[in-house]
């Protein structure tokens, strides 16, 4: 074989060695690109499953916050009414007192008051007791007999200064005896119902009233407000 022929059969391999080269390189571009499809596809499935667990787990927050939300709505609209029926309910005609005071009197109107307060206290932990009062109502309930409990020492406190303004002695000294028979009673009956704070002025307001019922008991002709 001439020289001329054999540069001619080496290129004809050469060439050959060049295409299978080429298209080794195409078949191996063809699967990366496959591959990377396969792994793109792949990823763009997990980020849409994410995307639906994500606002599957949005729509059970907002489901779960909606069904909290109606719930509340019913546990209040069921509190405004019971608040609403304890509020407006009469103090009890049975009331011994009512009997032997003159409840059109200023006095007289003071204790009923004072009274009425004690009666929806009362009325206000019998609900808070029962089984079917929930947490949220409890709450509320706990709010509700703390303002009352303001209400009765504040009420209280004026009362025994309304009595210190009365010039009779002896209608002063039958008036502090009911007041403090009757703040005693309701300092011992709503004591679970009382926050300590209220409590501890309850104790403050009682020793006072105490103390004045001993100090005119003292006296034969003390002047009002003493």
């Amino acid at each position: 074989m001439s020289n001329d022929e054999l540069e001619q059969a080496e290129s004809v391999v050469e060439r050959v060695k060049q295409v299978r080269i080429q298209r080794q390189i195409a078949i191996d571009a063809a699967e990366a690109l496959e591959k990377e499809r396969i792994a793109q596809q792949q990823r763009d499935m997990a980020d849409q499953k994410e995307r639906e667990r994500l606002l599957a787990q949005e729509e059970a927050r907002q489901a779960k916050l909606e069904q909290h939300r109606v719930q509340i709505a019913k546990e209040e609209a069921d509190f405004k009414a019971q608040h609403d029926h304890i509020s407006h309910q009469e103090l009890s005609s049975q009331h011994r007192l009512l009997k032997i005071i003159d409840q059109k009197s200023d006095f007289g109107q003071h204790l009923s008051t004072l009274l009425h307060l004690d009666q929806q206290m009362s009325a206000w932990q019998r609900y808070r007791s029962e089984p079917s009062t929930t947490d949220h109502q409890k709450q509320l309930t706990d709010r509700e007999q703390h303002e009352i409990g303001s209400h009765i020492i504040g009420h209280s406190q004026q009362l025994l200064d309304h009595i210190k303004s009365i010039s009779d002695l002896s209608t002063r000294k039958a008036h502090t005896k009911t007041l403090e028979r009757v703040f005693d009673d309701i300092k011992d009956r709503q004591q679970s119902a009382l926050s300590p704070e209220h409590q501890r002025q309850m104790r403050t307001v009682s020793a006072e009233i105490t103390g004045y019922r001993r100090d005119i008991n003292r006296s034969r002709g003390m002047s009002p407000g003493f």
